[in-house]
């Protein structure tokens, strides 16, 4: 890779970054280099952001995972003339409503949940991201998910002993690089307590509203073509608590991949190493962001047969 006149990093590397801040979800591109992929993760300007599995996460190679740029990335792409705005993402809380009760049938995220109210959340949610952003679903099982992660039906709430907890969310969120995104959550006041410890600066639009009658007629607001300006007032306050959020991490910082320029940032881990050793040379299928969905962990698809509905993981896998 040869180097960037008067820049520290290699040309490659210097370019996946600004196009990486291209991205409304600061992803590398499919087609980089797995030695740049490590190069920019030895120093803290990208890194792995893995899916999760239930309350866990995992680096296996089995398992999809991208490469995202990290606040450090955003800031040398800041200050190479790209323009970087900050991430953005809206969660939205699952419904108890699915489309399937057939535990053999794993549909993606994005279709599971057929409930009104959901709906309603998720047409929130689209309006406030089609110019910039990404939308996550807050899953009562699974945490923080993708539209096209793949789930199985289930039965669970968000108040049950077994459902997801702010520990378990705050892990997620740092997965997902929540720290240093803007965010606004849209769902009911149970699933914000939960989130709220895990995503201190996020915005809830939905606070203080008096009934599910009350809270579809504030969603409509959002998603009205004409609510435009609604919609450029929340993410000024997202900006705002984000600002806020990054300020109050100054000293005590909650991601260590947020460091100075040209510093190592969050440590490699053996098993984020070996994936990233494993990438050299190649895109492992893990990472190809060109299926129509990916598998979840814990699931196998068909062989030749990308984003087909993957059977469930047997019961010693769960």
């Amino acid at each position: 890779m040869s180097a960037v006149p008067g820049d520290t990093l290699p040309r490659t590397a210097h370019e996946a970054v600004l196009a990486a801040a291209t991205d409304p979800d600061h992803l590398l591109p499919a087609t980089v280099h797995g030695r740049t992929l490590r190069y920019l993760a030895d120093h803290g300007l990208a890194w792995l952001r893995p899916l999760s599995s239930g309350h866990r996460f995992t680096y296996d190679q089995a398992h999809a995972v991208t490469v995202h740029l990290t606040e450090n990335g955003r800031q040398y792409a800041l200050r190479h003339g790209a323009p970087a705005p900050r991430r953005r993402a809206v969660i939205v809380a699952c419904g108890n409503r699915k489309a399937t009760t057939d535990a053999q049938t794993w549909l993606p995220a994005g279709k599971l949940y057929t409930g009104s109210y959901h709906r309603a959340l998720r047409r929130a949610a689209d309006a406030l991201t089609s110019h910039w952003g990404t939308v996550l679903i807050l899953s009562a099982k699974h945490g923080l998910v993708r539209p096209d992660r793949l789930l199985g039906p289930y039965d669970m709430a968000i108040t049950d002993t077994a459902a997801v907890t702010s520990e378990h969310l705050r892990q997620h969120a740092e997965a997902f690089d929540l720290p240093n995104a803007e965010v606004v959550f849209l769902g009911g006041t149970s699933y914000a307590d939960v989130l709220r410890p895990a995503v201190p600066h996020s915005v809830l639009p939905l606070a203080g509203t008096r009934g599910i009658g009350e809270q579809l007629s504030r969603l409509r607001e959002y998603y009205d073509p004409a609510g435009s300006d609604r919609r450029a007032a929340c993410w000024e306050q997202a900006e705002a608590r984000a600002e806020q959020g990054l300020a109050e991490r100054t000293t005590t910082r909650l991601q260590p991949d947020v460091a100075a320029a040209g510093t190592i940032g969050r440590p490699t881990t053996p098993a984020a190493a070996q994936y990233l050793t494993a990438s050299t040379g190649r895109r492992t299928a893990a990472i190809t962001r060109s299926l129509p969905v990916r598998a979840a962990a814990g699931t196998t698809v068909p062989a030749g047969r990308p984003g087909s509905v993957p059977r469930p993981p047997s019961p010693t896998q769960r």
